[in-house]
């Protein structure tokens, strides 16, 4: 009976997905067509953006500053190999600051450099127990030699002008079924993706108001469907989806535009899961004899499963350059839609798929859909 009445329904989805396939294309097209009225790009305008160590981040950062911006590059480890790659790639109009976003010290310290290399002002002074660049003073020769170069640069520059757009790209993703998650695993997500974005946001608000700048948030399609493995993360995006609909009725009357953006899917190209064999590791120990007893096996191959997909180890530029085209679109567009997508034509069905069918079918859908091994 279940087959039965799935097949008209498959039947009736296929038509739909293939006229929301029209739909999108001809959308596609429009927007080929608004390229006129993409706005110029100029060294005085600024992009600060959050999470440039690797991945989505740094190849952000690269592609920002190639465009012809002024990059702020937010890093967590500001000496560490991203760092110093952004650095030695890009030439002055790119500013790495270290940035924590769980930190109110170190989000307050990145807004006044960013404040200062906007205004070409010497910067605040800073005391014993501040922190400048997310390093605190003091602490290590290395690290205080990068932030006198930093400052060194950042006071050699002519003054950049304004700041176009905040790009909140910050984030944690931990794979693992929410019964294995410690404590800490479900607060470092909510405490960096959620929590973290609003930080900075909040903090940057006056500033994006004065420029009339915008604020891009990095979503995912977990916003919309979280899958099984991935329940805090999904809840951590649903929850910004949630944010930036209310923020961007609130900020428009400002001339400040929020923008969701989900750039599709680039694991391989990412270091977002180079730690997960460290995570299940902490799962694991944090299991109780029956715990360890029930899930044995299955959560053996679970993890060997998440541990072989291949990361590259170093910051690397994302290769799907239509990432950064669509991107380009959200900073460029003088009339931007609130939310864009990138996706191929696999996530795009899945997930037409999932808003339309039963809870029974949709379920098997996302079984099928990110094939971890079976319990």
């Amino acid at each position: 009976m279940g087959c039965a009445v799935s097949l008209p329904i498959v039947a009736a989805a296929s038509v739909a997905w293939l006229l929301y396939s029209y739909n999108f294309e001809a959308s596609t097209i429009c927007r080929l067509l608004r390229r006129h009225n993409f706005s110029t790009v100029s060294a005085n305008q600024a992009v600060f953006i959050t999470g440039c160590d690797s991945g989505l981040g740094y190849s952000l950062a690269l592609h920002a500053h190639k465009l012809g911006f002024t990059v702020l590059a937010g890093c967590l480890h500001p000496d560490g190999e991203g760092g110093k790659q952004l650095l030695q790639l890009c030439s002055k109009r790119l500013h790495v600051l270290g940035l924590d976003v769980t930190s109110g010290p170190s989000v307050h310290a990145a807004l006044k450099a960013v404040e200062n290399i906007l205004a070409r002002d010497k910067f605040l002074g800073v005391g014993e127990e501040d922190y400048l660049f997310g390093v605190k003073a003091g602490h290590s020769l290395a690290s205080n030699v990068l932030i006198v170069m930093l400052l060194d640069s950042a006071m050699r520059e002519p003054s950049v002008g304004e700041l176009k757009a905040l790009i909140n790209n910050a984030g944690v993703m931990i794979f693992g079924e929410f019964e294995w998650l410690t404590e800490q695993h479900i607060q470092s997500q909510i405490n960096v993706n959620l929590l973290g974005t609003m930080r900075v946001t909040k903090s940057f608000c006056p500033l994006l108001r004065k420029y009339k700048g915008r604020i891009i948030t990095i979503s995912s399609h977990c916003a919309a469907a979280s899958l099984p493995g991935l329940s805090v993360y999904g809840a951590t995006k649903a929850g910004l989806a949630a944010w930036c609909d209310a923020l961007r009725v609130e900020q428009a009357k400002y001339g400040v535009r929020v923008i969701s953006y989900v750039p599709g899917s680039f694991v391989q190209h990412s270091n977002i899961m180079v730690r997960q064999p460290e995570y299940a590791r902490e799962m694991e120990e944090a299991m109780t004899p029956d715990d360890h007893q029930f899930f044995g096996d299955y959560f053996r191959r679970y993890n060997e499963y998440l541990c072989a997909i291949p990361t590259p180890g170093r910051p690397v530029p994302l290769p799907d350059d239509k990432i950064h085209s669509v991107l380009e679109e959200a900073l460029l567009s003088k009339y931007p839609y609130s939310s864009y997508t990138n996706e191929t034509p696999r996530y795009k069905w899945y997930h037409f798929m999932f808003k339309i069918s039963p809870a029974w079918l949709r379920d098997r859908l996302v079984k099928r859909f990110i094939k971890m091994p079976e319990f």
